[in-house]
């Protein structure tokens, strides 16, 4: 067992709240990543899924499977032009 600063110390967690700052810290993180690209955060959360039942080997083809299956998005193309033409993107998660 590690207590919370031990956990962010080594790496296993990004941020520590309070915990009467606990559930508005959350909403932000689900406010960021609302903002991301769908399609490429079910291929994130999938290959953290998979990780757990596969080999290190197996993972990272896994990894690249689904990294490759994000360039042939909508979403790919308008984070690209976005970045581009700086500007927000707007992505439909497809």
């Amino acid at each position: 067992m590690i207590d919370a600063q031990e956990a962010l110390i080594i790496g296993l967690v990004n941020k520590v709240a309070a915990a009467d700052s606990l559930l508005s810290e959350a909403k932000k993180l689900a406010g960021s990543l609302a903002e991301k690209g769908g399609f490429a955060l079910n291929m994130a959360k999938s290959a953290l899924n998979q990780s757990v039942s596969l080999d290190l080997n197996s993972g990272l083809d896994y990894e690249i499977e689904c990294f490759s299956a994000c360039f042939s998005t909508y979403d790919q193309k308008e984070g690209m032009a976005a970045f581009a033409e700086k500007r927000k993107p707007k992505f439909l998660g497809r």
